[in-house]
């Protein structure tokens, strides 16, 4: 009987670990990110990239904004490392003052991230 026992709980471990592993997996590769707006910097070492972030069926948009190094490109899993705000990203436009001077207009007031400085970059919002 302790031999079935055993077994028994050995498997349903084995089962657990594995739906863990593949939740995990799966939950990790479910965002697509979608670029909408690639703005470059005066001195074309950076770009602000503007796109709407979707996590599958349960989860609504967002709109997100990344700084980023020209020779990157928004990956699927990574989010805004700017801003962040629910819905669509409509009217959003961006505009370098310098090459460490970036404005953003369009932005809500409930944005859920809002940096105002980023790798020696100052960020304003409109």
């Amino acid at each position: 009987m302790n031999k079935i026992f055993k077994a028994l709980s050995i498997f349903i471990l084995i089962v657990i670990i594995s739906a863990i592993g593949v939740f995990y997996y799966f939950d990790s590769n479910m965002c697509e990110n979608t670029e909408i707006i690639r703005t470059p910097s005066p001195d074309k070492k950076l770009y602000a990239v503007l796109f709407e972030r979707s996590c599958g069926a349960t989860t609504g948009f967002s709109t997100q904004i990344s700084l980023i190094n020209s020779n990157k490109s928004i990956e699927n899993n990574e989010v805004g490392n700017i801003y962040i705000a629910n819905g669509y990203p409509d009217n959003y436009s961006f505009n370098w003052l310098s090459p460490y001077v970036l404005n953003i207009r369009g932005t809500k007031t409930n944005a859920l991230k809002k940096v105002s400085l980023y790798n020696s970059v100052t960020i304003t919002y409109e």
